[in-house]
C-alpha cells in the first residue's frame, strides 16, 4: 500500500541519535565480523548481505557498522535462493502484550530499542580496479539498506460477566529511534540499486505499537474495558552520501517514517446497568530528518526520490452500551500529532515515471495534528520529473 502523499517538502540536517538492536549476518568465506558488547562490525567479503535480528540476538547487537568491503553485495545472482531480504538490514520488533479472557487487563507491549546503521564503504575498490555496489533484485520488498524499530502491541483485556468492569487493553509501546548513515566515497555508481517493486534504496522506520482492545462486558452491572493507548513513533534520521537507483513500482530512493500507533478498541457492554469503555490516547509521529548529497534516480511509477513522513496514529471510537435500566457510552480520544519534517538535499534527483515526485515531506495528524513543512535546496534547479 502506498504511503500517504501530500506536499512537497523540506529542509535541514539530521541529528545523531542513540542506538540499539538485535543482529544477524550472512558472511562470505572471506567475510569478517567482530562483536564487542552491543556492536557488530562487518567487513571483507559480504556477497550475500548483512542482516540483523535472527542469528546474533542473544545478547542483542545494538549498533551495526559496515567497513572495508572487498566484494559486491549481490542479492540478484542466479544461485541466490532466499526470501525477500535487504542488502543490509537491522530490525527490532518488540513482543506484543498477552491477551486475557476474563477480567484481567491485557499485557503491555514490549519496549522497542534504538537502531543504528553506519554503512561506510570507503572507496569500495575491488581487486582489478573495479568499484563495488550493493544490489537487490530477485524479490519484491527487498530494500538496499533498512532499519525498523517497532514497539510491541498491547494485549486484549479480558471480558466481564454478571458484575464488574472488563479488563482494559494493554499499552502499545513506542518505537525506538532509528538512525541510518550511508557514505560511499567513490565517484562511480550507482552504489545502491534495487530492481523489484516496493524495494526502497534506504528505508528507516520507527513505529509505535497499537493499544490493546478492551474487554466486552455482559451482565447485571457491567462496564466495558478501556482501549489501551498507542505508542509514539521514534525519532528518525537518514544521512546519505551514496548514488541510489531504484527500478520497481513504489520504490522510493529514500523512505524515512515515524508512525504513531492507533489506540485499542474500547469494550462494549450490555446488561441491566451497563457502560461502554473509554478510548485510550493514540501515538504521535516524531521528528524525521533526511540529508542527501548524491544522485538519486527512480525508474518506476509512484516512486519518489525522497519521501519523509511523520504520521500520528488514528483514534478509534468509544465503546457502546445497551441496557434495561441505565446505560452510558464511553469517551472517545483525540488522534496523534505528526512531527517536524526536515530534509536537506544538495544532489540531483531524477524520477522517470508518473506519480513520482523529487521530494515529498508530510506531517500528518490523525485528524488534526500540527504540521510544519520547510523546503530548501542548494540544487533546486536539478529537482525534476521527466
Amino acid at each position: 500500500m502506498r504511503p500517504h502523499t501530500l506536499h512537497s517538502a523540506v529542509v535541514l540536517l539530521w541529528t545523531a541519535v542513540p542506538v540499539v538492536v538485535a543482529t544477524r549476518a550472512f558472511a562470505g568465506p572471506d567475510g569478517g565480523v567482530f562483536f564487542q558488547q552491543d556492536s557488530a562490525i562487518f567487513s571483507g567479503n559480504q556477497v550475500d548481505g548483512i542482516r540483523a535480528g535472527e542469528d546474533f540476538d542473544c545478547p542483542p547487537v545494538l549498533n551495526l557498522y559496515v567497513r572495508d568491503l572487498t566484494s559486491v553485495i549481490d542479492l540478484d545472482r542466479d544461485d541466490f535462493s532466499g526470501l525477500s531480504v535487504a542488502g543490509v538490514g537491522l530490525p527490532y520488533i518488540a513482543a506484543n502484550g498477552e491477551n486475557h479472557t476474563l477480567y484481567l487487563n491485557g499485557g503491555n507491549g514490549g519496549w522497542a530499542e534504538n537502531l543504528f546503521i553506519d554503512f561506510d564503504a570507503g572507496a569500495w575498490l575491488l581487486p582489478g580496479d573495479e568499484y563495488g555496489f550493493l544490489r537487490t533484485g530477485q524479490f519484491e520488498w527487498s530494500p538496499g539498506i533498512t532499519a525498523r524499530s517497532k514497539g510491541g502491541d498491547g494485549g486484549r483485556g479480558g471480558g466481564a460477566y454478571l458484575f464488574g468492569p472488563a479488563g482494559h487493553g494493554g499499552f502499545g509501546r513506542p518505537g525506538g529511534d532509528v538512525t541510518i548513515r550511508v557514505n560511499v566515497r567513490n565517484s562511480s555508481g550507482p552504489h545502491l540499486m534495487t530492481r523489484k517493486d516496493y524495494s526502497y534504496g534506504i528505508w528507516a522506520l520507527s513505529e509505535g505499537g497499537k493499544g490493546g482492545n478492551g474487554g466486552d462486558a455482559w451482565g447485571i452491572y457491567v462496564i466495558g474495558g478501556d482501549g489501551g493507548p498507542g505508542g509514539d513513533g521514534g525519532l528518525v534520521a537518514v544521512d546519505a552520501s551514496a548514488w541510489i537507483q531504484t527500478a520497481g513500482l513504489e520504490s522510493y530512493g529514500i523512505l524515512a517514517q515515524s508512525l504513531g500507533g492507533a489506540n485499542g478498541v474500547p469494550g462494549a457492554a450490555g446488561g441491566i446497568v451497563a457502560g461502554g469503555g473509554d478510548a485510550g490516547s493514540t501515538g504521535a509521529g516524531r521528528d524525521v530528518n533526511v540529508t542527501s548529497s548524491k544522485y538519486i534516480e527512480t525508474r518506476g511509477k509512484d516512486s519518489d526520490g525522497i519521501l519523509a513522513q511523520s504520521i500520528g496514529g488514528f483514534a478509534r471510537g468509544a465503546g457502546g452500551a445497551g441496557g434495561l435500566i441505565y446505560v452510558w457510552g464511553g469517551s472517545g480520544a483525540s488522534s496523534g500529532d505528526g512531527g517536524l519534517i526536515t530534509v536537506n538535499n544538495t544532489g540531483p534527483i531524477r524520477t522517470k515515471e508518473s506519480g513520482s515526485s523529487a521530494i515529498i515531506g508530510q506531517s500528518i495528524g490523525g485528524g488534526g495534528g500540527r504540521a510544519c513543512l520547510l523546503y530548501t535546496s542548494d540544487a533546486a534547479d536539478e529537482f525534476r520529473t521527466v
